[in-house]
């Protein structure tokens, strides 16, 4: 899913500055790295509960972006990313880890509000679909190569290894405002703080794909810090 996504992603940004620069219109493309810090508090209950480490770090998250103007300051385009993080213990002879990760993709609209030498203002924001993931394993110490084959006989095993993928599909409206500063006629540099609107229902929960019951609503509206290199013109 997350693969796919990116070259959807970098596919659609070469066809949209393709088609712009045919059409006599400015456009540009290029990588986004992101930090995002989310209010995981219901999640890390459930870890410090288990005795596990918590998620306090900052998510590092990575994609593309891609946009041709339709007018002298409005463009329009496509973005992705996808990353996450995770913590792990070992406790009394199980090796545990916990991770969470976040895609998404969509339609890109930005405006520029404010034209200088050399850098730009704009806002706008994203609109389209993803999901977040919650993946949960715990084994019995470190993995043995020929124990791991063993365990799929066509017999019973008494491996004591676990593994659980929460899953949840979503929604999102991410607004943005950012600036950008222009190196040379063909590359740029940008920065933005984008704000997902973004409330993962409690109803939505999949375990594994299947139905899960009593499961918390998790509000991530937490601003993303956006950094990205652009090539265009």
């Amino acid at each position: 899913m997350k693969i796919k996504l990116l070259i959807i992603s970098i596919v659609l940004i070469i066809m949209i500055g393709t088609t712009a620069s045919a059409d006599g219109f400015s456009g540009a493309g290029g990588f986004s790295f992101y930090l995002w810090k989310p209010d995981l508090n219901s999640i890390n209950s459930e870890l410090e509960a288990i005795g596990m480490p918590q998620f306090d770090n900052l998510a590092f998250l990575y994609g593309g972006q891609g946009f041709g103007h339709i007018s002298d300051r409005l463009r329009i385009g496509v973005m992705g990313f996808n990353g996450g993080s995770k913590v792990s213990d070992l406790k009394n002879g199980y090796a545990r880890e916990a991770s969470f990760s976040i895609s998404w993709g969509g339609l890109l609209l930005e405006y520029i509000v404010l034209e200088g030498r050399g850098f730009e203002i704009y806002g706008g924001g994203t609109l389209g679909w993803g999901s977040f993931t919650i993946q949960l394993e715990k084994s019995a110490g470190p993995a043995d190569w020929n124990g791991v084959w063993d365990n799929y006989e066509a017999v019973q095993s008494t491996e004591d290894n676990i593994s659980s993928t929460f899953s949840n599909s979503f929604f999102m409206l991410q607004p943005r405002v950012g600036i950008r500063y222009f190196l040379t006629d063909w590359l740029a540099v940008s920065g933005s703080v984008d704000v997902p609107l973004l409330k993962l229902n409690s109803n939505n929960w999949k375990l594994n794909d299947n139905d899960v019951y009593n499961a918390p609503s998790i509000d991530l509206i937490q601003p993303f810090f956006q950094f990205a290199i652009l090539l265009g013109g």
